[in-house]
């Protein structure tokens, strides 16, 4: 048996070398994903560092303990079995049961996959592995830590986005919702395995997934960000209707502004008109020159 602590981050300084499994590269995740992941392990191999989503608001870090004790453990873990020594699966059954809750209520026929002599039984995060290649653990441990790393931003996106709403604060609200787009677009794949690489890492992933109900997660979070892009066209339209009414009463204002002086500069040139036919005082001019001011003014 081996046995694996999951843990959310980067937190092994001693993986400074480049992940490989059976001597061989990663080559069974599809490249549009590989091109933004970075694998190292540590040069004993008990450690390894696993950084998904790079170049994005959703870099994700998993870091992987194995050890062949079993202790300290704690969720997630994942451990395998070697069928190879028992073809039998069910003779395995009391002690995957108790791996997986730390009770005897886990059937062995409660299976994420089953071919042969591969059997994969998952339960909450937790993950047993029974099968006759080590190497196959290993790949298969990538795939569960991928899916939690999708299970961590899907849900933190849903909770951030519910949080800047109800904040009102919209500039950030703007700025999460563009960083969530990109990384549906660009770093989310429903399917991420190759499966011309590997039909059974495939069924695995797709057992994996619906697990974890990421595709679910996934549309909550497209209607929750359908909610939102009508929320932000909403608040828009008011501030652009706020700003239209608000220009027409400047418009407004200055419109009777300048009727006030059009009429005071024509009753003006009326009056000057008028000197020329009626004689006027300089006193009685002035006079009623300032009553016209004081009238306009008000």
């Amino acid at each position: 048996m081996k046995f694996a602590n999951i843990v959310h981050g980067n937190i092994a300084s001693s993986c400074d070398q480049p992940l490989r499994i059976d001597d061989k590269n990663i080559g069974f995740l599809i490249k549009p994903l590989l091109e933004h992941c970075c694998f190292k392990q540590s040069r004993n191999r008990m450690a390894w560092c696993l950084t998904f989503f790079k170049d994005s608001a959703f870099e994700s870090s998993i870091t992987i303990f194995f050890n062949e004790s079993g202790e300290g453990l704690h969720d997630p873990k994942a451990c395998w079995i070697d069928a190879s020594e028992q073809r039998e699966h069910r003779s395995h059954e009391a002690k995957v049961s108790y791996f997986l809750r730390g009770s005897g209520t886990k059937s062995i026929e409660d299976t994420t996959y089953v071919r042969g002599q591969t059997r994969l039984l998952v339960d909450r995060e937790n993950m047993v592995l029974l099968c006759p290649h080590h190497q196959q653990f290993e790949r298969i441990i990538l795939c569960q830590a991928l899916v939690l790393a999708y299970k961590d931003v899907l849900t933190t996106c849903m909770f951030e986005l519910t949080r800047c709403i109800k904040s009102g604060n919209e500039t950030q609200l703007i700025t999460l919702y563009e960083d969530v787009l990109r990384f549906n677009a660009a770093d989310y794949f429903s399917h991420p395995v190759d499966q011309q690489r590997s039909h059974e890492l495939y069924d695995i992933w797709e057992g994996l997934s619906r697990h974890c109900r990421l595709n679910e997660l996934r549309q909550e979070l497209t209607q929750q960000l359908t909610d939102v892009a009508n929320l932000i066209k909403e608040q828009r339209s008011q501030n652009e209707q706020r700003e239209h009414q608000r220009w027409q009463e400047e418009l407004q204002k200055k419109e009777s502004a300048f009727n006030r002086r059009a009429m005071f500069i024509s009753v003006a040139v009326t009056l000057l008109s008028l000197l020329t036919l009626v004689q006027l005082t300089p006193d009685t001019f002035s006079n009623f020159w300032a009553s016209w001011a004081s009238l306009i003014s008000h």
